[in-house]
């Protein structure tokens, strides 16, 4: 076929509501297959970027998350320091059970620093699901406890201070 040569296409005519036949020039369907390559070319270029800024996009959250693990670590490791150190002035003036409590207390700190500072965020994630879902009720009552524990310290530590 030559370039000259027509197509027929159906279509409505809107003020009559009846189908007609229009005759197309082949060298229009050519055209739009050429922009049809085009736009093909354009959505892989446009898929490839996307997943590209998708991928930064991750590997910019998992090292932030790496550094708020981190800081998770930092934190939990001041704590131990904290526990150990009213474990030690307590000793000469409190029963041996409560320096018991605070030493336990300061291991069980520095074995989630440990543990905490051996795995990386995503195994973090990934673990605390896994246990959300085996122990619901078992994770709110542990929350509910270390809020307790908290507050308890922090009011006794604020009283000591006011004296």
């Amino acid at each position: 076929m030559n370039e000259n040569s027509t197509q027929e296409l159906t279509s409505p005519n809107s003020t009559t509501d009846k189908w007609e036949t229009e005759q197309i020039p082949k060298s229009v369907n050519q055209d739009f297959g050429k922009d049809e390559s085009a736009l093909k070319e354009t959505a892989d270029t446009l898929r490839k970027e996307g997943s590209a800024i998708v991928h930064t996009a991750k590997e910019s959250a998992a090292r932030r998350a790496d550094q708020y693990t981190e800081e998770l670590s930092f934190r939990i490791r001041s704590v131990e320091n904290a526990t150990r150190g009213a474990a030690d002035q307590l000793r000469s003036d409190e029963p041996e059970f409560v320096t018991h409590a605070f030493d336990w207390i300061s291991d069980q700190t520095q074995k989630v620093a440990e543990y905490i500072e051996e795995r990386d965020s995503k195994e973090l994630l990934t673990e605390a699901k896994g246990l959300i879902r085996r122990k619901p009720a078992g994770v709110l009552g542990g929350i509910a406890a270390v809020g307790f524990l908290t507050a308890r310290f922090l009011k006794a530590s604020d009283g000591e201070r006011q004296q």
